[in-house]
């Protein structure tokens, strides 16, 4: 009986520690899942872990017509300039005394300087901006409390650009409210490489290109070359006006076959009713695919009492995910493989969008609208470094597994893919298989290794290998060679 008694003692203990050492292995997964959030705005008003910066001083500065009047803060900006790679994780968006307006544009842009000291503007439209949304007041309460939880696609913040947020206001100011102040406070956790980060990317590219059927034109994004352009999800953008808008995000083959949509139910914006929850985020989680010549594109009509509306403002952000090895300012401002150049340039030339006035289109004092087109294809969307100078592999080597030849290499910076080249006549464009048997001409390969099909019978043949990298916007760079005996 004793012994019994013995035995659940030591059976009870031994249960009790390993439910304590399970729980505290719960706990550092907890930790090292969940790492500490920080907040920061720039110039922060507090000394706490929890910092804000808040404008409290608005000027009417720009007339937009005789009934509403456009301001923004004249001398002081919510500027952020990330010391380090940072992922974020939430934004919040603070207004009070926001009845002294009925409508406001708020929105985050992104801008940096090149290593040649060329600024990447922060434009309307284009990878600039990244998110905007719009509120109204009327009927309302006098406080705006907006959040975007981005923590399932934390927007990557790379050292060497700047964030700031713009406010803008519409309508004559009520006379009996104070003035309007604004906050936003930025959650983020410091970036890491081989943390998954992500970007938005803007539809349209431009702002202000309707049809006279009240149709948005089209813009349209690629996958990075022979790989998937991964969009989690999308965010949409109705500013003020009378009527009703319907929105849809769209897959599409080249040529404009529609292979999938996603369509929100239709707005219908006014004084009294405006339907839409302005910071919610459409969750999609589509491929488009490099290899099947997919495209992301959208649809957008405008209509006021079911008739052509051709004055509207409205767009959808992408929240599409960023290739691991793709980082710094490349990743959020440039074209890392997923425009399709040739219609960019069709685009510009023949786009009628209010936004191509702006001074960033310009070439120094030369604002004609030829130059402006020009500059629209060129400077508004540049090529990324990575897409313009991609690294052959380095370190070749070959052994021999199943008495076949095996090549491997190191992965190089900035690749897509590999060409993988062997022939007998040393030239890696020249592959003839029917006339010399042993040539090889790979399609695009993911992999940094390649087993020859054919075994090696004798070393009288001397063979040539050559492998090139791929960068995202499928430019090949000089190859790299070893010679196979």
């Amino acid at each position: 009986m004793k012994s019994r008694k013995i035995l659940i003692f030591f059976v009870g203990s031994l249960t009790i520690l390993l439910g304590m050492f399970v729980f505290y292995v719960y706990l550092l997964r907890l930790k090292f899942k969940n790492p500490e959030v920080n907040y920061m705005v720039a110039n922060p008003n507090t000394k706490n872990s929890y910092q804000s910066f808040t404008i409290s001083q608005v000027h009417f500065d720009n007339l937009v017509d005789k009934k509403r009047l456009n301001w923004s803060p004249a001398t002081e900006q919510l500027n952020w300039f990330p010391e380090n790679d940072y992922l974020i994780k939430k934004i919040i968006f603070d207004i009070n005394n926001a009845k002294y307006a009925i409508d406001y544009d708020i929105c985050l842009y992104y801008s940096a300087q090149d290593s040649m000291g060329g600024p990447y503007r922060a434009v309307t439209g284009g990878f600039s901006e990244k998110l905007c949304f719009t509120a109204i007041t009327k009927h309302q309460t006098n406080r705006i409390h907006k959040i975007y939880d981005l923590t399932k696609t934390p927007l990557y913040a790379p050292k060497g650009t700047r964030l700031f947020f713009n406010v803008v206001a519409y309508s004559l100011p009520r006379q009996n409210h104070s003035k309007p102040t604004y906050s936003v406070t930025v959650e983020y956790v410091p970036y890491q490489k081989g943390m998954s980060h992500f970007t938005t990317i803007r539809l349209p590219y431009i702002d202000g290109d309707i049809t006279k059927d009240g149709i948005e034109r089209p813009s349209y994004y690629q996958a990075p070359y022979k790989n998937d352009l991964l969009v989690k999800g999308f965010i949409v953008f109705n500013s003020f006006y009378h009527g009703k808008s319907h929105i849809c995000l769209r897959k599409l083959k080249q040529g404009g076959k529609l292979l999938k949509e996603y369509c929100i139910p239709d707005l219908v914006l006014n004084d009294d009713t405006p339907n839409i929850n302005p910071t919610k985020i459409y969750k999609v989680n589509w491929s488009i695919s490099g290899e099947r010549n997919e495209l992301l594109g959208y649809y957008i009509k405008y209509t006021y009492n079911n008739k052509p509306l051709i004055y509207a403002d409205g767009a959808l952000w992408a929240i599409v995910k960023i290739p691991s090895n793709v980082n710094g300012v490349d990743a959020v401002l440039k074209d890392w493989g997923i425009v399709p150049r040739s219609f960019l340039r069709h685009y510009c030339r023949t786009t009628q969008a209010k936004g191509l006035n702006h001074p960033a289109f310009c070439a120094g004092t030369d604002c004609r609208i030829k130059t402006k087109r020009l500059n629209c294809a060129t400077n508004f969307m540049p090529e990324a470094n990575l897409c313009k100078h991609p690294l052959p592999p380095s370190d070749l080597k070959w052994s021999i597994l199943n008495n076949k030849p095996f090549i491997s290499w190191e992965r190089s910076e900035f690749q897509s893919a590999y060409l993988f080249r062997a022939n007998y006549l040393k030239n890696p464009w020249k592959c003839n298989s029917t006339v010399y048997p042993g040539d090889i001409c790979t399609k695009p390969i993911k992999n940094n290794f390649y087993l020859l099909p054919y075994k090696i019978v004798n070393d009288h043949n001397v063979y040539t290998i050559w492998i090139h990298s791929v960068s995202y916007c499928g430019v090949v760079s000089q190859p790299s060679t070893i010679h196979l005996f």
